[in-house]
């Protein structure tokens, strides 16, 4: 096993988005680039969060709940009365800091890794 750095094997060009761009606009850059996933940074470029498609995905795919009391205990409800189109015209407008994962972990290029 060999111990190279970081700036040895990272990719210097990286993909990104701003951390005030809205979800059109990083599903957009998804599809264009043809990847998954982006880091999200701020104004100074530092990482800030990470944004994938399955986060959107998942946000589709959220059901709402809504609890109801019969007079006995109360029961959860799940429901759905939105359509998939009308879940994604209301995301278009929502910031990625809204679905993006804030607990990113981060290295510098000079610190050493084992391959």
């Amino acid at each position: 096993m060999a111990t190279v750095t970081v700036s040895s094997v990272m990719e210097r060009d990286a993909y990104a988005c701003s951390s005030d761009a809205t979800l059109k606009d990083v599903t957009g850059k998804l599809i264009e680039l043809g990847i998954s996933s982006l880091p999200v940074v701020d104004e100074d470029g530092r990482v800030v969060g990470f944004i994938s498609d399955g986060d959107i995905m998942r946000a589709i795919a959220e059901h709402k709940t809504r609890s109801i009391f019969s007079g006995g205990a109360p029961t959860m409800l799940y429901y759905d009365d939105e359509s998939v189109e009308q879940k994604v015209m209301a995301l278009k407008s929502r910031n990625v800091m809204e679905l993006a994962t804030r607990k990113v972990l981060c290295v510098t290029e000079n610190q050493s890794m084992k391959i």
